[in-house]
């Protein structure tokens, strides 16, 4: 079945992720003549985060880069009409953003602290990680292009429950609860974009959040 699998992405042209092969099942793939190190159909991740992370990667450097009219982030703004759908102020809303560049180590967001800002990423890669009580670190998840960062406490005003740190040099977009809080009085349009923009954030995290649960008890 899986050999069947394998020449079916060949033809297609894609790259099979195994993500976390038990040993038993790479024996398998071995025995039945599937190399999972040395067939170029096949590539191998240590868990399912850094799999949809290498899938992420390659979906952008397929869709590439460059900006729009007036300087928009132009995959950015794909990103979000695609997650929102198209609306005529979007590319207004992307512009309300501030516009940060990081460096790799660089940290984001500190836990513990107050949060006062959402944080969408244009380009690169950050890490969600907490402190275990033995000094190490946990990392939880991994965010790529068109991410939205930090709203959970922003909307609920409570303090960061997490670090998030720059993987790799990034452009990312900041909104702030002044600028939010000033649109919704200037221009209750642009704000009432931002704000779905949010929900809709916020409906994915939990339409995923309940998926794994219903894998966990399956």
């Amino acid at each position: 079945m899986f050999r069947r699998i394998r020449n079916l992405m060949e033809t297609a042209g894609a790259v099979l992720v195994l993500s976390a092969l038990p040993a038993a099942v790479e024996d398998a793939f071995r025995n039945c003549g599937l190399d999972p190190d040395r067939d170029p159909v096949l590539r191998r991740a240590p868990d399912l985060d850094h799999a949809l992370e290498a899938c992420e990667e390659a979906l952008l450097a397929e869709s590439g880069g460059g900006t729009g009219a007036a300087g928009v982030d132009a995959p950015l703004l794909r990103h979000l009409e695609a997650m929102t759908g198209p609306h005529p102020r979007l590319a207004d809303a992307v512009a309300a953003l501030d516009t940060l560049h990081l460096e790799p180590e660089e940290l984001l967001i500190r836990a513990g602290e107050a949060a006062s800002d959402v944080f969408i990423i244009g380009r690169g890669r950050v890490k969600v990680q907490i402190a275990l009580p033995d000094g190490r670190t946990l990392r939880l998840r991994t965010m790529t292009a068109g991410a939205v960062v930090g709203e959970i406490a922003l909307l609920l005003g409570q303090t960061r429950g997490a670090d998030v740190v720059v993987e790799t040099p990034a452009t990312i977009h900041r909104l702030t609860a002044a600028t939010l809080a000033r649109l919704e009085r200037e221009d209750p349009e642009l704000a009432l974009v931002l704000h779905r923009i949010l929900a809709t954030t916020l409906a994915q995290k939990v339409t995923l959040a309940n998926r794994l649960i219903e894998q966990a008890v399956g």
